[in-house]
């Protein structure tokens, strides 16, 4: 895949492909970014004959993470991966996850939006800190410098 997510091919022991997607021009990954295990691929049964409708994956089978390509839902729900393994309140966990799930829409003013990043941040302060990579690509440069 490319890092926009445009497949180059389905499986790269048999499949042909550059370094640079020639629809986009973005860098061809064959391995997660976070920990460097292969990008799950088609499977390949020599001598059957098969028709693909390959899909490349969101998150990586081996660590989790997101891949580049996925967009905000996507990453919204690796932070709701994440909290999972926070040792939080449940009352909190759960206020937490809410205001994930209400981060989902675009649609939000950038009011409400500060708002309920400041919620997370102050209820799972340990998410916040470790997340911040991936929080940093959910909110805009006006939003992080007021939280």
């Amino acid at each position: 895949m490319c890092r926009r997510g445009h497949v180059q091919t389905s499986d790269i022991q048999f499949g042909d492909y550059g370094k640079r997607c020639p629809r986009c021009g973005a860098e061809i990954v064959l391995v997660c970014d976070s920990c460097g295990t292969r990008i799950r691929g088609d499977y390949y049964v020599p001598g059957a004959v098969g028709l693909s409708n390959y899909k490349p994956p969101d998150f990586c089978d081996d660590c989790g993470n997101a891949h580049p390509w996925v967009g905000r839902q996507g990453r919204i729900y690796e932070l709701q991966n994440r909290l999972d393994t926070e040792q939080l309140d449940p009352a909190d966990q759960l206020t937490v996850r809410e205001q994930l799930e209400a981060l989902l829409s675009a649609d939000l003013d950038e009011d409400e939006q500060r708002r309920r990043w400041g919620r997370v941040k102050k209820l799972a302060p340990q998410l916040w800190e470790s997340s911040q990579p991936l929080i940093n690509t959910l909110i805009s440069a006006a939003i992080q410098g007021q939280l």
